[in-house]
């Protein structure tokens, strides 16, 4: 993204920059996500140099990304914590860029009439599926609390969660043991 920030002679970074170093790396998955959407490296910065203004983007400050850029990064973080990644990986800045739904990359994907969302779904759901167990029953258990009016996760709520999840050897005893959500619940 640095060296593309340089060869377009901006002096801040972009969502079109992070973009761009996604689309570029041909040795990461990404790139195969968004060649099968249409995008290349050639079509997108072609788009982007049309486009040419990042003028919409600047709000009074002058900060190291533009503030779409920025906005782009903290939902990319919120999302590698929600997915449990203890870094942001290239996926997340994609996710993040197509959450925010803004900036000069998102209207040069639409501009190639590319689908945001369903880009969006596409990317999420396979590291979904990857996503570990114990997070699934720490979601439902968060859940379990906020519906139970508690501010906090308590073992109970866990064990609401495992069953939520229904998958997994502590689920598969609960349910030999005669264990249901729904007793569990009311009890």
């Amino acid at each position: 993204a640095h060296n593309r920030l340089r060869e377009a002679n901006f002096e801040i970074f972009g969502t079109e920059q992070l973009l761009e170093a996604i689309v570029q790396d041909k040795a990461y998955w990404l790139s195969d996500v968004l060649a099968n959407e249409g995008l290349k490296a050639e079509n997108f910065s072609e788009k982007v140099r049309s486009i040419g203004s990042r003028a919409e983007e600047y709000e009074e400050r002058s900060p190291e990304f533009t503030p779409k850029a920025y906005d782009a990064l903290c939902s990319a973080y919120d999302i590698a914590k929600e997915l449990g990644s203890t870094h942001i990986k290239p996926e997340h800045i994609l996710l993040g860029t197509l959450r925010e739904n803004k900036g000069l990359a998102c209207k040069a994907l639409k501009e190639l009439d590319i689908d945001v969302e369903e880009l969006y779904k596409k990317i999420i759901t396979p590291i979904e599926r990857e996503k570990p167990e114990i997070l699934s029953i720490l979601n439902l258990a968060k859940e379990e609390a906020i519906m139970m009016e508690q501010n906090i996760v308590g073992t109970e709520q866990i064990l609401l969660g495992i069953l939520g999840a229904g998958t997994g050897i502590g689920a598969k005893v609960l349910r030999d043991l005669g264990v249901t959500l729904k007793d569990a619940r009311a009890e």
